[in-house]
Order: structure tokens, then C-alpha cells, then sequence
């Protein structure tokens, strides 16, 4: 339900505020390791110029996603600029 809602709020951000950032977005899928001690691990990859205006418009989601949990958990977003591995 957490990664919906991740895409939830990154088509709202995209199609409202940063119309200007055109983003490519893979996924959701498994992460490799899946499941941790009970808790699962999901993957979304965003690809996009890296400027300031897309720096912000992470910065939105980062807040937006975590800030308002429906189910009383608080999901855990982590964001990786320019990734290592895939």
C-alpha cells in the first residue's frame, strides 16, 4: 500500500507543482533483499535531470509520503541520488 501511495503522490507532484521536471519512473518491484525482520522492502527507480528544481520536488515527496501514514505506520523512504548499483 506504501509504494501506491509513493506513486500517488509522485503523479500529483509531477502533473501539478514541477510540471517542469520530466521524470521517467521503473517500477514498483522487490527490492533484492525483500523481507527483512518481518518488514518489507519495495523498489521504485525515478530517472530524471538532477537540478535544483528536482532536488526540491524529492525533497516534497520525502516530506508528503512520510508525513501523513493512513494505517498509523510511518513507512521508511530512502532516496538515492545517482545509485552505484541497480
Amino acid at each position: 500500500k506504501a509504494v501506491l501511495r509513493l506513486s500517488e503522490q509522485l503523479d500529483l507532484l509531477t502533473k501539478r507543482d514541477y510540471t517542469d521536471v520530466p521524470v521517467q519512473r521503473f517500477g514498483p518491484f522487490e527490492a533484492p533483499v525483500y523481507r527483512v525482520d518481518n518488514v518489507y522492502r519495495m523498489r521504485v527507480v525515478i530517472k530524471c535531470r538532477l537540478n535544483k528544481r528536482s532536488r526540491a520536488m524529492f525533497a516534497d515527496l520525502h516530506i508528503a509520503f512520510t508525513s501523513g501514514s493512513p494505517s498509523g505506520q510511518k513507512p521508511v523512504l530512502s532516496i538515492d541520488f545517482n545509485p552505484s548499483s541497480l
